[in-house]
């Protein structure tokens, strides 16, 4: 409850009456005999939220409390996200973008924030890797690389193995490293993950796609390379290849160049 005293000019001391308000105690000072109310302090509670900082290069974020587990995405060194419940056996469920999974507790460490701070940490965190990622390919971009020159280069590595986290195009490579490696030939940098891969660039609908252009599907990325095929690391079974682009629901279609 807040008690606010209201006191009478020139009584001093002199407590005249009381208002109670639903809330935190408040401490009025009972010498001050002017009109207005002194708030001398207040006890409020705060709201936190558990924030989990994630201590490996890389870590992966499954779909269960466990290795065995499928991976959904990866999540970088030094980033933060809000644990959404109680930990199981050692894993702490997160959420990151659209994604709800779990990561193990050896690879991360965790505390209470305030949770206004956080949320407000979290839209800045993500205006500024978006802002970085823009000025990145507006900037390399103005090496005038074609769309067509990404996907010729791209296809020489067509038979090359899929390695999960690999960003290798002869040894292997996953499919946001095989886009990321691509593109780094040109000296372009795109971020890691397909969900960062997301926002970068500028969007642009599906009938509007050229060659070089990124499609993203849902925890997937392939390189456009028209006629309605993308070149991608698929999966462990077929390695890196061409497939159609339309083989899954797209989630946006992103250009770079």
């Amino acid at each position: 409850m807040k008690q606010v005293h209201i006191k009478q000019k020139l009584i001093a001391s002199a407590i005249v009456g009381a208002l109670m308000i639903p809330g935190s105690a408040m401490v009025v000072d009972a010498a001050d005999t002017d009109e207005n109310v002194n708030v001398v302090s207040q006890v409020a509670g705060i709201d936190q939220v558990t924030v989990a900082t994630v201590t490996a290069d890389v870590l992966n974020v499954r779909a269960g409390q466990g290795t065995d587990f499928q991976i959904l995405l990866q999540i970088l060194e030094q980033e933060r996200y809000e644990v959404t419940g109680d930990s199981v056996n050692g894993w702490y469920p997160i959420t990151v973008g659209d994604v709800d999974g779990w990561v193990s507790g050896e690879w991360i460490t965790t505390e209470k924030v305030d949770k206004d701070e956080f949320a407000e940490e979290e839209k800045q965190a993500q205006k500024d890797s978006v802002g970085m990622a823009q000025e990145t390919v507006a900037l390399q971009s103005l090496s005038y690389t074609t769309g067509q020159q990404v996907i010729d280069f791209a296809c020489q590595f067509i038979g090359n193995p899929y390695v999960w986290g690999g960003t290798s195009l002869t040894s292997g490579a996953d499919c946001s490293g095989f886009v990321q490696s691509v593109y780094a030939n040109f000296g372009i940098s795109l971020p890691r993950t397909t969900w960062d891969m997301e926002n970068i660039g500028y969007e642009v609908s599906y009938e509007q796609a050229q060659p070089g252009d990124l499609i993203l599907y849902d925890g997937h990325v392939g390189l456009y390379m028209g006629d309605g095929n993308i070149v991608n690391a698929m999966n462990e079974a077929d390695g890196i290849g061409i497939c159609t682009a339309t083989y899954a629901p797209i989630v946006t279609v992103r250009r770079v160049l």
